[in-house]
């Protein structure tokens, strides 16, 4: 089975862990599909560390959320593990995807794909889609323009960016607590909400 590792970016200079919250639903969507490990994002800011993490794991896609302010650091991270795993796919997401995401055109170009909004369901159908293209050889590009809320490039280097949709039952969205370091439960966390409850407009 292929891995994916997740993770939130951090500014270099920021040492307040984010909430898992938004990775925990992301892995609890396709724990079926790969193996999951999601990365405290304190360990992005030590990017030595966090590189020889991604290197001794293998991983065949690296989920990254970021946010506006880290998106200097989020820019330099992709170039580096670009330049070191030129096989492992990269997908970003996160407020800044979401609220930007033509920014895979300028600031992180580097990125394989992107997925702006609610990324559970997204990034699901796309690492469907991509275990199709293992067996058949090809992508096929009208399988990723049905995907709601993903960015991509077509063949001649376009950025397509797909309409977005919400999922109609939150509810049956499962949070992959089994997968959240243990440290998780014991310290506080620094931002973010425990349950995907209410969403807000």
């Amino acid at each position: 089975m292929k891995k994916i590792a997740l993770t939130t970016v951090l500014d270099e200079n920021e040492k307040l862990n984010y909430s898992f919250i938004s990775t925990a639903y992301l892995a609890g969507a396709v724990k079926d599909l790969v193996n999951v490990d999601i990365v405290p994002s304190t360990e992005t800011t030590d990017v030595d560390k966090f590189l020889s993490s991604l290197s001794h794991n293998n991983y065949n896609y690296i989920g990254l959320s970021i946010y506006t302010k880290a998106l200097s650091s989020a820019k330099k991270l992709i170039g580096l593990i670009k330049s070191r795993f030129s096989n492992s796919l990269i997908i970003v997401g996160g407020p800044h995807v979401t609220g930007e995401p033509t920014c895979l055109d300028s600031e992180l170009r580097g990125a394989d794909f992107g997925i702006r909004s609610e990324g559970e369901r997204a990034l699901r159908e796309l690492l469907i889609a991509l275990n199709d293209l293992d067996r058949s050889g090809e992508l096929c590009e009208n399988s990723l323009h049905q995907i709601d809320n993903l960015i991509y490039r077509d063949r001649q280097g376009k950025l397509i960016i797909n309409k977005v949709s919400l999922a109609q039952d939150i509810d049956s969205l499962i949070p992959a607590w089994d997968k959240c370091p243990v440290d998780y439960f014991q310290t506080p966390t620094g931002i973010g909400m425990h349950a995907k409850g209410t969403r807000v407009a």
